[in-house]
């Protein structure tokens, strides 16, 4: 995000839920489904389905790791 503008969070509206994933087990991050990853943060309102279709701020994703990362349960 930081790339992409804006340079603080402060400027973006706050989520009423979070959610943090953690891996059921220790081991390397090996592939994503980006596009159910993408079409679920469409249905939260992160994306549009249509072009009239509003954008909620609010909602979005954050993600903590990268392909080949090693990840751990602690």
């Amino acid at each position: 995000l930081v790339r992409q503008g804006p340079t603080s969070y402060d400027r973006l509206p706050r989520a009423q839920h979070s959610h943090t994933i953690h891996p059921k087990a220790s081991g390397r991050l090996l592939k994503m489904n980006t596009e159910q990853i993408g079409l679920a943060l469409i249905e939260l309102g992160a994306g549009r389905k249509k072009t009239t279709d509003k954008i909620d701020f609010s909602s979005g994703l954050e993600v903590l790791c990268r392909i080949g990362d090693e990840l751990t349960t602690d």
